[in-house]
């Protein structure tokens, strides 16, 4: 797998903090051939944290891929709510 990357590819790879992270976007680029700059639009996006955060993982992936465009402007703009420092579980209906 590795063998199938760039030079330029591994560089912006290498600066990336978290092996795992390094690892997901190493993934994503050879089963997406991704080029170098989708692979920094991809970083700079936040795609691993959003799909951390997100509670449709599919459709963040469908959209990162282009397989999806969003439909709607409350699917591209969000208004994201940080509660816990309220101690409460992370839900959907907030």
């Amino acid at each position: 797998m590795y063998s199938q990357l760039s030079w330029s590819q591994y560089k912006v790879i290498i600066r990336l903090d978290s092996p795992d992270k390094r690892d997901f976007y190493i993934a994503e680029t050879v089963k997406n051939n991704w080029t170098v700059r989708q692979l920094e639009r991809q970083i700079h996006s936040s795609l691993w944290e959003r799909l951390l955060m997100s509670n449709d993982k599919d459709s963040v992936l469908a959209v990162a891929r282009n397989e999806k465009q969003p439909s709607d402007a409350k699917e591209i703009i969000k208004d994201p709510i940080y509660l816990e420092f309220l101690g409460l579980h992370r839900e959907a209906s907030y």
